[in-house]
């Protein structure tokens, strides 16, 4: 009866405000390499933990949580460092529009949440090499069990305006992730298919308020 309760659209269209903090977060422990420990919202850590924990007896045991949850703060600081990085080649206005494909603006990342996570075996955290690993591979396949999507598939950038992010898995739990991976949709899309049928019974920025 609570199965709307994750889904929770955020990107530039639908940005969350700056004091906005997950009502209940966990410590998200699966990590092997040394680096501080991350936070998720309490139902997606344990889904979380339950798919990782099954990636392991699939044989994959190096994928583990390297970002979980990031404030409005850390968020804006992250996208102001990408543009900075990317204005070392081009111009400030060609900066920002190039950032904005990969690091979203403060408040319109899905991290902030706690619904959202970013986990890989790569030595860098956004690495896409990742897609071409085995265990992408069976996440693809599988993360819907979990409730878990591919907030950024490859082939729809144009709908969530941001480039392929294969290490980067949002929560809306199982209801819904099996619906939006079943049809191959980005979560973008899927909302406004549901907003399509009244499935909300309101517009979904009320819904979403």
């Amino acid at each position: 009866k609570n199965r709307d309760d994750y889904l929770l659209l955020v990107n530039a269209d639908h940005p969350l405000p700056q004091a906005y903090v997950p009502q209940t977060v966990e410590i998200v422990d699966i990590r092997y390499d040394g680096r501080p420990l991350q936070y998720l919202d309490f139902t997606a850590e344990r889904a979380a933990h339950a798919m990782i924990m099954e990636l392991i007896s699939n044989g994959y045991p190096d994928v583990n949580i390297r970002l979980g949850y990031r404030s409005y703060s850390k968020q804006r600081l992250y996208y102001d460092n990408t543009v900075k990085d990317y204005m070392k080649t081009m111009s400030e206005e060609q900066a920002k529009v190039a950032a904005s494909s990969v690091a979203q603006v403060a408040g319109a990342n899905p991290q902030q949440t706690g619904y959202s996570m970013i986990i890989n075996n790569q030595e860098d955290d956004y690495s896409n090499a990742f897609s071409r690993e085995p265990a992408y591979a069976w996440l693809l396949e599988n993360c819907w069990k979990f409730g878990y999507i591919i907030r950024y598939p490859a082939d729809k950038t144009a709908e969530t305006g941001m480039a392929f992010q294969p290490y980067f898995f949002t929560y809306v739990g199982r209801y819904h992730a099996m619906r939006i991976m079943e049809q191959g949709l980005s979560m973008e899309e899927y909302i406004a298919q549901l907003e399509g049928r009244n499935y909300f019974g309101k517009p979904y920025a009320e819904f979403r308020n």
